[in-house]
Parts: C-alpha cells; structure tokens; sequence
C-alpha cells in the first residue's frame, strides 16, 4: 500500500507513522497548553519543569500513559535517526 502508483501501491502513508505523528502532535499541544495537563505531562515524563521545552530524548520511556510512551518512543527515534 506504501509503494508508488506505478510499483502497484496506493502511496498510502505508513499508518503506524501516522499514528505515531498524531500522538506525539497531541503530546506537543498538551504540554505547551495552560491546561492543567501541561503540569502534569512533566510529572509523568520524571522531569523537572524548566520553561516549555520537551525533553529530548527519554532513557526510561513511561508504560502508564499510552499517549506520553508513544510520544517519548517517537521522539527517541528521531533523536536515533538523526545521530
């Protein structure tokens, strides 16, 4: 489905990608909000508040919220790819 027209595909965008752009876009929005969400983001990812800055990149990656543990494994791929 991925592939270009021509190879028979449809040139869909990888879902798993999509979903992982999603969350992490939600994750961003979250965390720079004046929600009360935006203090408790730090809490969950075990990191101090200093400004609006995400961490970049997360050693232990959180298994209690589904949103934050897709964000900080997305986050640690990219920080990985562009090494």
């Amino acid at each position: 489905m991925k592939n270009d027209y021509s190879k028979g595909g449809m040139k869909v965008t990888d879902v798993e990608s999509l979903d992982r752009s999603l969350k992490l876009k939600q994750f961003n929005r979250a965390y720079n909000s004046n929600h009360v969400i935006s203090k408790i983001l730090p809490l969950l990812t075990s990191r101090v508040v200093q400004g609006n800055q995400i961490q970049q990149e997360y050693q232990d990656v959180i298994k209690q919220e589904a949103i934050c543990q897709s964000a900080q494994e997305t986050l640690n791929i990219i920080i990985d790819y562009n090494r």
